[in-house]
């Protein structure tokens, strides 16, 4: 089986599977416009198809839309410029053609042509849902612009159409795909996992009235539902420690947030497990989202977690064994379970154990290989 990968950049799953069919063998090629440098040193440069032109430019057009104040960053002239570049280049000979969403469906064409068998690698949910869950909760909270434009979410459908499979991370994402009339025998799911090396228990005081949210301070990955909780909490010595960079959508709730609550910015990798061992319990309240990596990287190092369905709750919270699975849109629910956490030591640090066990045995990089490697041997066995 030979491979062909193309990435964004921006999914870490495209290096850590280059390297992983580097090392197998297995890879043809691994496109991507910046290619990292421990990349570089472990794969062959002869499988390597770097990118200045659109790496450059992607950095033009942020710098540009940073400085005009205009959020989210447009990405769509980057990706069709990436996909027709990865389709000009392409050559055959391999068996399997992988891209990820959004940049991809040029080239899945042309990959087809060449005879691959082509995988739609989809990180979050299907466009559709992932189009109203998020617009209902901006419109809601006062901010009226959309989350993919028209032309965005036409390429995305397309790309679902092209591909002849689709990996989605988590059962809620295979179920949003499902309900939106993509064949059940299409969509596949391919859960991924977290550098186990790097994110393991830390033994550093544990703060046990302190709760930790980590990633983008945003509206979908609802950060606001948790700034209720943290005011409905301010008088009962609970802690509210938000890790990750702010989306501008929220910057007015966050000037009213309540003292309970400190905002960290974005923290390396290395330094992360330090900070969730050093709390009680992991919150993530998500709208929508595929399979959060924060949400294991916390569990790999003990902690508890109250999420959502959305943010595959189902997948990876045994519900009352290791964490909580909550609505979404629910903050009262929210306090109520951080408080259970903050209260109960003990019952919360037992959770977080066996929540431990759950990554080590299903959610590490080696484990996500592996079933990786499963489903595109069943796929090419079947065509």
């Amino acid at each position: 089986m030979s491979v062909v990968l193309s990435y964004s950049g921006g999914v870490s799953r495209g290096e850590f599977l280059a390297k992983s069919l580097a090392a197998d063998n297995q890879l043809h090629s691994f496109y991507q416009p910046n290619i990292s440098s421990s990349t570089k040193k472990t794969v062959a440069g002869s499988l390597l198809r770097e990118n200045v032109a659109i790496r450059m430019s992607r950095l033009i057009i942020n710098h540009l839309n940073k400085a005009l104040k205009k959020k989210p960053t447009k990405r769509y002239l980057i990706s069709r410029i990436t996909d027709t570049l990865v389709a000009q280049q392409i050559q055959g000979g391999g068996r399997v053609f992988v891209g990820e969403s959004g940049i991809c469906l040029r080239s899945l064409k042309v990959a087809k042509q060449l005879g691959y068998i082509t995988i739609l690698d989809r990180t979050n949910s299907h466009i559709l849902h992932q189009n109203q869950i998020w617009e209902n909760e901006l419109r809601k909270n006062g901010a009226y612009w959309k989350p993919n434009s028209q032309r965005v979410t036409a390429c995305h459908l397309a790309e679902y159409e092209a591909a002849d499979y689709i990996f989605v991370l988590s059962s809620f994402a295979k179920k949003t795909f499902l309900e939106n009339g993509v064949l059940s025998k299409k969509v596949i799911l391919v859960p991924s996992g977290i550098n186990s090396d790097i994110f393991n228990p830390r033994y550093v005081s544990k703060n046990i009235r302190k709760v930790i949210f980590c990633g983008s301070i945003s509206l979908k990955k609802g950060a606001h539902h948790l700034l209720k909780a943290a005011e409905i909490l301010k008088n009962l010595g609970v802690e509210v420690l938000m890790v990750g960079s702010t989306s501008s959508e929220i910057i007015e709730k966050l000037k009213n947030k309540s003292k309970n609550c400190t905002i960290m910015p974005r923290v390396p990798q290395p330094e992360l497990p330090e900070i969730y061992s050093g709390s009680c319990c992991f919150v993530l309240p998500s709208l929508e989202e595929g399979l959060p990596k924060v949400t294991l990287e916390a569990m790999a190092c003990g902690l508890p977690v109250i999420t959502t369905e959305n943010a595959a709750g189902d997948d990876l919270v045994e519900e009352g064994r290791t964490g909580f699975i909550i609505p979404t849109g629910d903050p009262d629910l929210l306090s109520e379970k951080i408080l259970w956490m903050v209260e109960n030591p003990k019952e919360a640090d037992a959770m977080g154990k066996r929540g431990l066990a759950k990554v080590e045995q299903n959610f590490t990089e080696k484990k996500y290989y592996e079933r990786f490697k499963d489903a595109l041997s069943e796929i090419c066995k079947s065509t």
